[in-house]
């Protein structure tokens, strides 16, 4: 087990200045629209210290805290997922000149970036995007190119929402391991402090220029003791039951709850968009005037459009009723036979940000009750 020091908040403005000096764009929590959402950070000033947020379905609001805490939030409305897996992207470009064209594929240049503030139901968001881009048959080199150059700095988390289910996925609320770095923060009202963990070679090479403090036996023990505080506070919560999880959803397919589903769902796929682990995306061309240029972009789509289910001259999936199935049943069974696991992580983004509230948790509990019933 590696050692656990401690860093005090001038350190973290040391931090700072170390990946700066490394030439690392950090990106981050901060406070915009209204919103905890994530960007560039400049300094540990751009961090929204003292402020929170309250979660429920349908519901978001941002709040003051009555301390200085720099990660005592849960997670906002976006994510890391744009940063790595670009909303729009151009792929190619085809060029006409004298009367014979050239392709000259796009180059994505590696940008070294640093994420700062990652939580655990986040990093396991971005080890499922890995299985999905890097690690398959097949590599998508402009997300392989920015995923190369990344440092992951996490937090474990000591505050939840009732919104909150990584702990029915193992993804949460400590970051666990991979990350380069793991951070817990410690508030009280004479102390402010961070535990620090490392993890892998980048990591041990960064802490080890940082220089800091060795933490006391009881600084562990309160670290500790806050995590496994929240991950009460998050199992009192509904969960999901992952026992017979696949073969559940499938046999429901024809349940009576899924037409419930479409009558409510808007398909307005903010449940898509704000998700950590969705991967959906449609290829779009822009052909100059002169007919003498063609750009080829990949831009996020989601299950929810019409489009997106459009196979030669038809819609596979002509209503609401049955996006919502092929998108519960695929994050949480047919991921499965793809990826060997889930593709949820527990975040809760997809409840709070439904315009109409919809809970999958309780989605599942429903859709589950006959076969919880058999047994």
């Amino acid at each position: 087990m590696s050692e656990v020091r401690r860093a005090s908040l001038e350190d973290l403005d040391r931090l700072f200045q170390l990946l700066h000096r490394g030439r690392y764009q950090i990106i981050g929590p901060r406070l915009e629209s209204q919103a905890i959402g994530y960007g560039e950070l400049r300094s540990r000033e751009d961090l929204p210290i003292g402020w929170t947020e309250e979660q429920s379905p349908g519901r978001y609001r941002l709040k003051k805290r009555t301390d200085q805490a720099h990660f005592g939030f849960t997670v906002g409305p976006g994510g890391f997922r744009r940063f790595l897996q670009k909303p729009r992207e151009s792929l190619f470009q085809a060029n006409k000149k004298n009367n014979k064209w050239k392709v000259h594929p796009t180059e994505s240049p590696a940008q070294k970036l640093a994420f700062l503030g990652v939580r655990g139901c986040e990093w396991k968001a971005i080890q499922i995007q890995d299985q999905v881009f890097v690690e398959g048959t097949y590599q998508d080199q402009h997300y392989q190119s920015r995923r190369s150059q990344l440092l992951v700095i996490g937090v474990d988390c000591v505050t939840s929402a009732t919104t909150c289910f990584c702990t029915s996925f193992d993804s949460g609320p400590s970051v666990g391991e991979g990350t380069d770095l793991r951070l817990t923060e410690i508030v009280g009202d004479a102390h402010h402090y961070f535990l620090v963990r490392a993890g892998g070679k980048a990591g041990s090479r960064l802490l080890e220029k940082w220089n800091l403090d060795l933490a006391t036996d009881k600084d562990i023990k309160q670290g500790e003791e806050l995590v496994t505080a929240n991950r009460q506070r998050i199992e009192s919560h509904s969960q999901i039951a992952t026992k017979g999880l696949k073969e559940g959803l499938v046999k429901e397919w024809n349940h009576p709850q899924w037409e419930v589903l479409g009558q409510k769902c808007l398909a307005c796929a903010n449940c898509t968009l704000v998700c950590p682990t969705c991967f959906c995306s449609n290829s779009v061309e822009e052909v100059s005037l002169e007919g003498d240029r063609v750009e080829r972009f990949r831009q996020w789509d989601s299950c929810f459009t019409g489009d997106h289910a459009y196979l030669h001259g038809g819609g596979v999936r002509p209503d609401v009723k049955s996006r919502y199935r092929q998108w519960l049943t695929h994050k949480l069974s047919s991921w499965q036979d793809q990826f060997g696991e889930v593709g949820c992580t527990g975040c809760g983004r997809c409840i709070v940000w439904c315009p109409v509230g919809i809970d999958l948790r309780e989605e599942v509990q429903i859709l589950r009750q006959n076969s919880e019933e058999e047994k």
